[in-house]
């Protein structure tokens, strides 16, 4: 359901995770659609493991 706002949700906390640790590598889980994948900064995160 729309109103229940759960990919907005998970999108943020997704960028604060991003944002706050230094990683090189993350494995991100359960974005088949893409959702998240738009806050990975190239210039700092060598590989995804989605």
């Amino acid at each position: 359901m729309d109103s229940v706002y759960q990919l907005q949700t998970l999108n943020k906390i997704m960028c604060e995770q991003l944002k706050c640790y230094d990683i090189l590598t993350p494995m991100i889980l359960g974005v088949a659609g893409g959702n998240s994948l738009e806050h990975i900064d190239i210039n700092k995160i060598d590989k995804v493991y989605k």
